[in-house]
């Protein structure tokens, strides 16, 4: 008929299911999440002495060597070599930048 306006039915489970699509958003969110940050806090490891690790947002050379080093070692004179093996001139590095950090003695 014109001008009836009709109420759109209730669909039996509407409530389960946009709880399962909502569940399902944001466990693909996480996952992602996760596996971007793991690529950036995961470096290659090969036989040249140097550990590579893939610059993300926010991350300094300080903190990337230490990333490698660990809390407890003195790595001032690891991040001035750091920076030199990169051709750092600027002190500035980029996300998606690959850093060659030297390893640590106990590790070649």
């Amino acid at each position: 008929m014109i001008g009836t306006i009709y109420r759109a039915k209730r669909i039996k489970g509407d409530s389960t299911l946009r709880l399962i699509l909502t569940v399902t958003g944001i466990s693909v969110f996480i996952l992602a999440f996760g596996i971007i940050f793991s690529s950036c806090v995961m470096g290659r490891n090969d036989a040249t002495g140097v550990e590579e690790v893939i610059v993300c947002v926010g991350d300094t050379v300080w903190g990337c060597v230490r990333s490698v080093y660990g809390d407890e070692a003195d790595i001032r004179s690891v991040v001035e070599r750091t920076i030199e093996i990169n051709n750092i001139e600027s002190g500035i590095i980029y996300p998606g930048h690959v850093l060659a950090i030297p390893k640590p003695y106990s590790a070649q």
